[in-house]
């Protein structure tokens, strides 16, 4: 078997494999000015999309890539607000520097207990530091409810250090695999 064969069986085998609750937001071409045919333009995220990243509390996974050529992937709090996903971290951390060097990114929100659900995609982030603080007690209250904790105060009291992450999508993938496992989880 010839490697072209090879590789359109291999192409065609993954290309079955993909289930029917995975879709796929089409790239989209930009047509503002200045900018080039193949440049990335936003993805809209809405519906069903939308609540599941308004709703999720866990950690956005966030890659990036290393002064040295590497791809990271690092945790982080978000929130979904303004059509844009949202971080928050200090000046000083290296994920900082990795962005202002190469501004992409990849992310994903997704749970780890089943049924799998999650979204993914690749986007263009911007730092604001203007915003750093408002965001960081946004966080604290989506993910701890509040700013009294003890996690809390010690992150507020370095809050004038804070920078927002926004990254605004421009590739995103969406799967939900409810259906599928549904007679496949134990009963609770």
């Amino acid at each position: 078997m010839c490697h072209r064969t090879r590789t359109q069986l291999f192409h065609n085998a993954i290309r079955d494999s993909v289930p029917d609750e995975f879709i796929n937001t089409q790239r989209r071409k930009s047509n503002r000015i200045g900018m080039k045919e193949s440049q990335p333009q936003r993805v809209l995220i809405s519906g069903e999309n939308a609540k599941y990243l308004e709703e999720a509390q866990i950690p956005l996974s966030l890659a990036c890539v290393t002064h040295s050529g590497w791809p990271m992937v690092l945790s982080l709090w978000y929130m979904y607000s303004e059509g844009r996903l949202w971080c928050a971290t200090q000046k000083t951390a290296k994920v900082v520097e990795y962005l202002r060097r190469e501004p992409r990114c990849a992310f994903e929100v997704a749970g780890e207990a089943p049924p799998y659900h999650g979204v993914r995609g690749q986007g263009i982030p911007t730092l604001n530091e203007k915003r750093g603080k408002e965001f960081l007690e946004r966080l604290l209250w989506r993910y701890l409810k509040g700013i009294q904790s003890p996690l809390a105060k010690q992150l507020l009291s370095r809050s004038e250090n804070e920078v927002a992450i926004e990254i605004e999508p421009t590739n995103m993938f969406v799967w939900d695999y409810s259906k599928r496992m549904r007679s496949s989880l134990p009963v609770r």
